[in-house]
């Protein structure tokens, strides 16, 4: 088809409009902007034409500008390439000019392009105008001035087939516009949907964030191979409307299809000419796990794995990430792609773009670790220390992994950020959609406090420069703070005074950008391990992945993981004692048991053990510690769920009493469940509130039933019906003065082939090992190892089990 074909010049309303028609909101054809330059030179170089003054210059081959009042459309503007676009003369100037209208949503009788070359007049201004085209989403038409007098706000409009009312506010405007012309290069992944995000704060919009239209791309329908147009663009986007630049004249231009690295980049275009938007993407080979699947029937050929496949009448498509059931029967797992991300319909037939296969679909559901919504975004500042020595660092958005593998996790922060991504990510309060997100925020900025503190979510403002920018998060030390800022528009400076639109007022001392990564918005993931990026903070990492991340604090700062280790005992039965803990001396044998002194307040039924000094890193998070009575020559183990500081906090207490009769071997609580939920195990002290009797468990029956030794008697030493207990409470107050404390690396009694714990590495400790097992029906002789340390690698030792032959010979 030739441009000549698709272009209407009306010389009576001076306009020139794309008629070549559009399907599903795409231009049928498109041309290049010197072809509609050149035509129109053609055109208008005819005698016919010489009483009509041109409509278009050129100041470049990439640079046209509509001049002595001429006037394209929006919609017609989408059908051009290759170079800018901007107007002359539609600033109302007396009576020439070009005037905006916006109308209320309850006008009667709106225009619509089958008015235009009408006249509408101004109930009160007397203002008239001829109707050169109408946007009924926005609400908007342009008119041409007929008038010295304006129109008004809030002002009844009438022309023979319309009649309407402007907006209160912005009701109507007149300037000048501008397309700005970009185009992508740089090697992208076949089958990538480019999209542009650009605030809609023009007339009729507001500051929200907006993904255009893709006019530039095909819409899916089926065909058994489908023409595949998606790839780079080459588009003409307004960015100037009456005179005010649109987002600043920032577009952000993103290429994130799912499975690939992505890709972003942002460019201010408040100038005509040509802009460069350079795009990378590859394939990402630890985000290959589809997030959808269906089962097939009456299939033909097995399909394969990466194929494109289609839908007959929905149109979908999607890309194969792996193929189970039956040639006959097909399970299908993928992923979505085409313009609209349209998924397939039950029972529609689906093709294998490269196998030839071909199924009926069944109901498609969720798959894959992608749509795991255990794993959560929370944007905000938080401290967090990953006890690496460094303290509490700030973060300005944490990941919640609920002890996922990270690379399940690397997975879903994929899928929150993918094209289609429009859900809010953040588990907090701020609307940040996935689609758009590029990093923490744009800005770092360092500040003096002068007044309150600043809301997360507000719009700060510098007082002298004018620049805006949302608050992400709010890293207040006191006296000065650091404030990361996204959706920057301006530029602040130091020195000037800043607030929010709460109470917060503070002044710039320093600014520094925030680098986003472009593939991975919350960061990448190589060799296993996932580099966040700056500002992004992990929670409850699984144990296995304990050294598998890398952070960046919100400073900039580099954060690495401590070093967790493992120590392990194997070569266990259920049953086997097994112990490691440090020591000293000649040999390497005794027992270091004054690890920590204990503090004074350590009292009978205490939940907790404080010991007089901070606790070093470089102990099990959860584990057992024993405390030594000096004087008494008593050891008491405990067992411990977690430490901060100077103390040990023990095990959720127990209580209880005893509804069995008189014993002296057996514990017995109706109302007690030690098998599911309460947290009992062989070795765990018993104390006897009624007797003052210690005791310890030996052994579990039943969620009722534990069996017991008698450790201390200071009562009756037996257990009679009602008395009752404490189990994970101090069973007696210890001296501050001379008692101490230690904590095993591993204690414990054996459920399975191994004992184990993980400890913080700082410093090698020499440790000595042992095993026993005496009291089942095949004891074991005593082991022992020595000469053996914990290292930057942990331990483990392999526990030699011999018969013990002469236990009980007689």
């Amino acid at each position: 088809m030739a441009i000549a074909d698709d272009i209407t010049v009306n010389y009576t309303r001076q306009t020139v409009e794309y008629t070549g028609g559009f399907t599903d909101g795409i231009p049928d054809s498109r041309y290049h902007s010197n072809e509609l330059y050149s035509y129109l030179q053609d055109l208008f170089d005819e005698p016919a034409q010489m009483d009509d003054p041109v409509p278009i210059s050129a100041a470049t081959p990439t640079d046209y500008t509509w001049i002595n009042g001429w006037f394209m459309d929006d919609e017609s503007h989408k059908a051009f390439y290759g170079g800018a676009m901007s107007s002359v003369g539609w600033t109302k100037s007396g009576a020439a000019g070009v005037t905006q209208l916006r109308w209320t949503s309850g006008s009667s009788d709106p225009p619509t392009n089958a008015d235009r070359g009408e006249t509408v007049t101004g109930e009160h201004s007397g203002a008239t105008g001829v109707i050169l085209y109408a946007d009924a989403t926005r609400r908007v038409v342009w008119v041409r001035s007929t008038s010295v007098a304006q129109f008004e706000d809030a002002e009844s409009c009438t022309s023979t087939s319309t009649a309407f009312t402007t907006e209160t506010t912005d009701g109507w405007a007149t300037g000048e516009s501008l397309w700005s012309c970009g185009y992508t290069l740089g090697t992208i992944e076949d089958l990538s949907e480019i999209y542009i995000m650009q605030e809609a704060d023009f007339m009729g919009g507001d500051s929200s964030k907006t993904k255009l239209t893709s006019w530039w791309n095909r819409s899916s329908t089926f065909t058994k191979v489908l023409d595949v147009s998606a790839g780079h663009i080459d588009v003409l986007v307004k960015v100037k409307e009456v005179d005010s630049l649109i987002d600043g004249a920032r577009l952000t231009v993103f290429c994130r299809q799912y499975s690939k690295t992505y890709s972003h980049f942002s460019l201010t275009v408040s100038a005509g000419g040509r802009s460069a938007v350079p795009l990378s993407s590859g394939d990402d080979l630890n985000n290959t796990t589809g997030n959808r699947t269906f089962t097939g029937s009456n299939g033909t050929v097995t399909f394969t794995a990466e194929e494109r496949i289609v839908g007959e009448h929905s149109g979908a498509e999607g890309v194969v990430t792996a193929v189970g059931g039956t040639v006959g029967s097909p399970v299908l797992t993928y992923y979505l792609i085409g313009k609209d991300l349209t998924d397939f319909d039950a029972a529609e037939g689906v093709v294998g773009q490269t196998s030839g296969s071909y199924c009926d679909a069944g109901a498609p559901a969720n798959a894959g670790p992608a749509l795991d919504t255990s794993i959560v975004a929370t944007f905000g500042h938080v401290l967090q220390d990953i006890n690496n020595g460094n303290g509490n660092r700030p973060y300005s958005v944490q990941i919640d992994c609920n002890t996922q593998d990270l690379s399940e996790v690397y997975e879903r922060t994929k899928h929150l950020t993918r094209r289609g991504g429009t859900a809010d990510i953040d588990d907090g309060g701020q609307t940040i959609a996935g689609e758009f997100y590029t990093a923490i925020g744009e800005l770092l900025v360092r500040y003096i406090h002068q007044g309150a503190a600043f809301t997360e979510g507000e719009t700060l403002v510098g007082h002298v420069s004018g620049a805006t920018g949302i608050i992400t998060s709010d890293y207040d030390t006191g006296e000065e703070g650091y404030l990361v800022l996204r959706d920057v528009k301006g530029t602040f400076v130091a020195g000037e005074e800043i607030d929010d639109t709460g109470t917060g007022n503070a002044e710039i001392q320093t600014t520094s950008a925030v680098v986003a990564v472009p593939a991975a918005p919350f960061g990448t993931f190589a060799g296993g391990v996932f580099f966040c990026a700056r500002g992004v903070s992990l929670l409850n990492v699984p144990a296995g992945d304990a050294k598998n991340y890398q952070l960046t604090d919100t400073l900039g700062v580099l954060q690495q993981p401590p070093n967790v280790v493992s120590i392990v005992i194997s070569g266990l039965v259920a049953g086997d004692r097994g112990f490691i803990a440090e020591v000293t001396g000649a040999g390497l044998t005794s027992l270091v048991k004054d690890q920590h002194g204990l503090a004074a307040a350590n009292n009978l039924g205490d939940p907790d053990i404080v010991v007089d000094a901070a606790i070093d890193s470089d102990y099990p998070a959860a584990g057992v510690i024993r405390c030594v009575d000096v004087s008494a020559g008593i050891e008491d183990r405990y067992r411990y769920a977690s430490w901060t500081g100077s103390t040990f906090t023990l095990l959720t207490e127990i209580h209880g009493s005893h509804t069995g009769g008189t014993s002296t071997t057996q514990l017995t609580d109706s109302a007690a469940e030690f098998v599911h939920v309460d947290d009992v195990e062989i070795g765990d002290l018993i104390y006897n509130d009624t007797s003052t009797d210690i005791w310890v468990i030996t052994g579990i029956i039943d969620g009722e039933n534990v069996t017991v030794d008698l450790v201390e008697q200071n009562g009756d030493g037996q257990w009679e019906s009602g008395d009752t207990y404490s189990i994970h409470t101090l069973v007696r107050a210890y001296n501050g003065a001379e008692d101490t404390a230690y904590v095993p690396y591993v204690d414990g009694v054996a459920t399975a082939t191994e004992l184990s714990n993980t400890l913080t590495y700082s410093t090698t400790i020499q440790v000595l090992a042992r095993v026993r097992y005496s009291s089942g029906a095949s004891p074991i002789e005593p082991y022992q190892s020595t000469n053996i340390s914990i290292g930057s690698n942990g331990l483990t030792v392999a526990a030699s089990r011999i018969d013990d032959t002469i236990k009980d010979a007689f």
